[in-house]
């Protein structure tokens, strides 16, 4: 009996009012492609395992182990010291690695007392199946297909560098993206199930908030989500409190948010880990580092054009969507674009690609209406995903050019183009 309520949920998420598509083989065959895909993927990543430190899980894993050791969490030698204790054969976590908020290390707290490496592959773990169990429901939901655009962005998704790092590195991206989608899913197509989705994305705010703040600015403008949203940023402010007061009370003082607070300052300095203008690595996908190759401009000068050119594609698609009404008519579309602008300004890398597992949706929602644009935002966010395998040689060759910002902004362009045909025809149409 007591699982009774857990598999209510599971069948209420199962069933669809929506009549199926024509051919089920197309989707099959996706499905059983997607799933070959995934396993070749899974084993390049296991690949890796030996020589991948997880560099980004061993931050957070003992910074999770100062709240029982009663360390600093944002201090390196700190975290360097802890680590040997335990007696982890972790590589070194170096002073200027990415910082993560309180909330964060919170939510791993159940992986802390596990022995390394098993605590990594078993973090990985959680994360793809979330990951593959949201993208089988979109595949179920919006009866995919194989030649469909959200087909192609499955499997770009799936064969591309993104999935590979995020489990290479042991990064929090994939178990993000799996939260966030899960939230939207939920919120938008079976709201019967609405505490699932708040708690979803309250854990997806608290564990990475940078990668979901477009998403819950979207749902907070709806009028079906605003609720259930605003419920989400409780949930994770209530972490994020939970966190501050949690090593607050066990280090005895708040001295470690002034430690916080250099390690964030540490990690955006020229050449760091998260320097928002640096050009040198073709992982770095945030704005800055395309506005960086123009000569003569300085670091406040390339920030500045990132917020100012982020506001104005803000701007445009929210007179556009007043217009058109479109975040109610379509949802999906308009939580893509809020994805989509919101990474623009903050550092992101290619593992942080995963959320496009968020953007599928939207090339159903576009193709039901307006078909060839669908296929342009399809091949948009597949060549944003997989670029790097083609062009990686050909750019080191030449000379290094910042492209997955671009790819970035030409996807934007192309979902505000879809609401400016709703605009003026007062419908989507070829």
């Amino acid at each position: 009996m007591d699982g009774a309520p857990a598999a209510t949920a599971v069948r209420a998420l199962l069933v669809w009012d929506m009549p199926p598509r024509p051919s089920s083989r197309g989707i099959s065959l996706l499905a059983l492609i997607a799933v070959v895909v995934a396993i070749f993927s899974a084993a390049g990543a296991a690949s890796l395992w030996r020589k991948a430190p997880f560099s980004d899980f061993s931050n957070i894993q003992t910074g999770a182990q100062c709240l029982v050791a009663g360390c600093d969490p944002y201090d390196s030698q700190t975290l360097n010291a802890e680590a040997a204790r335990r007696h982890d054969a972790k590589g070194e976590i170096w002073q200027m690695s990415p910082v993560y908020p309180p909330s964060a290390l919170i939510l791993v707290l159940p992986y802390e007392a596990l022995p390394w490496p098993l605590a990594a592959h078993l973090f990985d773990l959680t994360g793809g199946l979330l990951a593959a169990f949201c993208a089988g429901l979109m595949l179920w939901r919006f009866r995919i297909r194989l030649w469909d655009p959200a087909g192609i962005i499955l499997l770009a998704l799936l064969a591309g560098e993104a999935v590979l790092g995020a489990l290479e590195y042991g990064n929090p991206a994939l178990l993000e993206a799996g939260l966030a989608a899960l939230a939207c899913f939920v919120l938008l197509e079976q709201r019967r199930l609405a505490w699932i989705g708040c708690i979803a994305l309250g854990l997806a705010l608290a564990l990475k908030p940078q990668l979901a703040l477009g998403v819950v600015i979207v749902l907070l403008l709806r009028r079906d989500t605003r609720t259930a949203a605003a419920k989400a940023c409780g949930i994770a402010l209530l972490l994020l409190l939970v966190g501050l007061l949690s090593y607050r009370f066990r280090l005895g003082s708040f001295h470690y948010l002034e430690t916080l607070h250099h390690a964030f300052s540490l990690s955006i300095a020229p050449l760091a880990s998260s320097d928002f203008t640096s050009n040198f690595s073709f992982d770095f996908l945030n704005i800055q580092t395309s506005f960086a190759t123009i000569h003569h401009l300085g670091r406040r000068s390339i920030n500045a054009l990132a917020w100012l050119t982020t506001a104005a594609l803000a701007i445009i698609a929210t007179i556009l969507a007043r217009r058109s009404g479109a975040l109610e008519r379509y949802p999906w579309t308009m939580t893509s674009l809020g994805q989509m602008i919101s990474l623009l300004p903050i550092y992101h890398r290619g593992y942080d690609r995963v959320s496009a597992l968020l953007l599928i949706p939207a090339a159903v929602e576009l193709a039901r209406t307006r078909r060839s644009i669908a296929w342009l935002y399809a091949v948009g966010v597949a060549f944003w995903l997989t670029n790097e395998k083609v062009w990686t040689h050909v750019l080191t060759r030449l000379r290094f050019q910042p492209l997955n910002p671009v790819i970035e902004i030409a996807i934007i362009i192309v979902l505000l183009a879809s609401l400016l045909g709703v605009t003026k025809s007062g419908s989507i149409r070829e």
